[in-house]
């Protein structure tokens, strides 16, 4: 019994150590080729065809398809993909992730791969110890100590099984039928989120003589739906493109695993027969392979008509998240005007309880306070991250509004007030971004175990709060905004800031920063900073758009010129 409980436990040790290095060796190669993948990825995906083989090639490289999926998802929601091309890179995703298949049932089932994987592990573990601060060796150790814990967790899932083997009957799950195991492939892909887990355990199973490769490809029919349940999990609760992409992903899995299941032995004997291929576990992979080459063949011919299909599906107005915004107004450039400066304002509101999240200041008052109408729906749920999202997509639907109202017939100071108003949204995104460029430091300076830099986090919080409450006070009042106070809170602002700054110049003389310490703390301030002058400038631009004339008396603030992106 006790022998039997080890080798249990082998087994999930093996699939344990299986995942997590499956999660180095995506983060690695994440941070090694990310952005030039995303560039690949972005550029070639003109037509289905070479989207098709943009998305096998990534997969096959990244050897993750969850990676690539989430990547369609993102450029769907950018508006850089076309639904009929990301259906097409998903495609190519699918066949992609055949790959590293090829390589575990060549290299894991035909050779100990134990006998190389510890000197792998051992030499990236002196990497990870000695070139900490180096971060491209850094990576490149992960995905070496990655690759290693892989190779271990193949070698004890195989060992666990075949142990398994000798000890249970197996018989009666035999006996239950090909559709037992195809659930159970669903099931336990739709958990571990990775198909190629799956696979490894199905070819283990194959390779102990636990179970034949009919069975093991219905374990693999299953894994092939149940990969697409990550995808469609991330996309709940955001845009309607994503829930399409989301919702045609899991249904060209469907199909094809559907199309598998029902050819079950003819595709088997195609491959064992008619391609004479009698190794068990390359049978398996290339039964594999040929299910997502099906996909393929089938959804190919219909790619455009699916893809209008799924525009069809989830309506755009669950995705809005405005409240004054309406495509009617488009006809009467004055209300539209109008109730862009509203929404800009309700933007500015929301940006200012993002901003007190990210610094990590109450913000209960705040919800308590405003009226229902002024905060994102659900905002006060949602983690900094999602909430950072949902004032992105506000963002984006004003300046989507402002650009098809510059496309109506508008006279000249029509066309002045929409440019001043996007100027002001680009200036509320930049208040909102350079918060969120310092996020972790504040996270660092709270967790430190140094007094000096705890200091610095309780200070940020003490002096940053009135200032916040006030402004959010200022742009609350239902009165016209007044741009005196504002300049004023901000002149005292940036007094406070200059006298922090003398402070820790002060306090470093007798307790000194490093070079890099000072510099993450000039930075700090500086995001600050600019954040304030950001929020001051799009209420500027609120205010001269009202008529007033900032007090020439008021010490004005000096506004980056630079842009940041979001």
């Amino acid at each position: 019994m006790e022998n039997s409980d080890y080798n249990i436990w082998q087994l999930f040790a093996g699939i344990g150590l299986f995942l997590f290095g499956m999660q180095l060796l995506e983060n690695a190669i994440r941070h090694l080729a990310g952005r030039s993948f995303k560039i690949f990825l972005k550029n070639q995906t003109q037509n289905p065809v070479k989207a098709i083989l943009a998305g096998l090639i990534v997969t096959a490289v990244l050897q993750s398809s969850s990676i690539v999926n989430l990547l369609v998802l993102a450029f769907v929601g950018a508006r850089i993909l076309t639904m009929q091309n990301a259906l097409a890179v998903l495609l190519g995703s699918n066949l992609g992730s055949t790959v590293y298949n090829w390589i575990v049932v060549y290299l894991g089932f035909k050779f100990d791969i134990q006998s190389f994987a510890f000197p792998i592990m051992a030499l990236a573990a002196i990497g990870l110890i000695f070139f900490q601060e180096n971060k491209k060796i850094m990576h490149w150790t992960r995905l070496a100590f990655g690759m290693s814990l892989l190779f271990l967790g193949l070698a004890n899932i195989k060992a666990g099984v075949e142990t398994m083997v000798l000890q249970a009957d197996l018989s009666v799950i035999n006996s239950y039928g090909n559709l037992v195991f195809v659930l159970a492939g669903f099931v336990i892909t739709a958990i571990v989120q990775s198909s190629s887990t799956l696979v490894v355990i199905a070819l283990s199973a194959l390779n102990a003589h636990a179970i034949g490769l009919e069975a093991a490809a219905c374990l693999v029919i299953g894994s092939e739906s149940g990969t697409a349940i990550k995808t469609l999990l991330v996309s709940i609760g955001t845009v309607a493109d994503k829930k399409r992409v989301a919702l045609g992903n899991l249904i060209l899995n469907v199909v094809s695993s559907t199309v598998a299941f029902l050819m079950l032995g003819w595709l088997i004997y195609l491959i064992t027969e008619v391609l004479e291929v009698h190794d068990p576990l390359i049978a398996l992979v290339c039964f594999q392979s040929t299910i997502n080459l099906s996909g393929i063949i089938i959804f190919y011919p219909i790619l455009k008509p699916f893809g209008k299909w799924l525009g069809a599906r989830f309506s755009d107005t669950n995705d809005k998240i405005s409240f004054h915004l309406n495509k009617l107004l488009l006809n009467d450039p004055v209300e539209a005007l109008k109730a862009i400066e509203k929404e800009g304002i309700r933007l500015i509101q929301n940006i200012i309880i993002l901003n007190k999240k990210a610094l990590e200041i109450d913000i209960t008052s705040d919800y308590k306070q405003l009226s229902k109408q002024i905060p994102i729906l659900h905002s006060n749920e949602k983690s900094y991250t999602e909430h950072y999202e949902l004032v992105k997509h506000l963002n984006g639907e004003l300046i989507d509004f402002c650009l098809d109202l510059r496309n109506r017939e508008l006279n000249e100071s029509e066309m002045e007030q929409t440019g001043s108003l996007i100027h002001m949204l680009r200036q509320t995104m930049n208040a909102a971004k350079s918060i969120k460029d310092i996020r972790h430091n504040i996270k660092e300076y709270r967790d430190s175990a140094d007094d000096t830099f705890h200091g610095f986090y309780k200070r940020i919080k003490t002096n940053e709060e009135p200032f916040y409450s006030e402004l959010s006070a200022m742009v609350s009042t239902e009165k016209k905004i007044d741009l005196k106070p504002i300049e004023l809170l901000l002149s005292e602002s940036k007094k406070m800031h200059d006298a922090i700054i003398q402070e820790a110049f002060a306090r470093s003389s007798k307790n000194p920063l490093n070079e890099v310490e000072m510099a993450t703390f000039m930075n700090v301030y500086e995001g600050i900073r600019l954040s304030h002058n950001s929020l001051v400038e799009s209420l500027r631009e609120i205010c001269l758009l009202n008529g007033d004339s900032p007090d020439n008396s008021t010490e004005k603030s000096t506004i980056a010129s630079k842009t940041n992106t979001n």
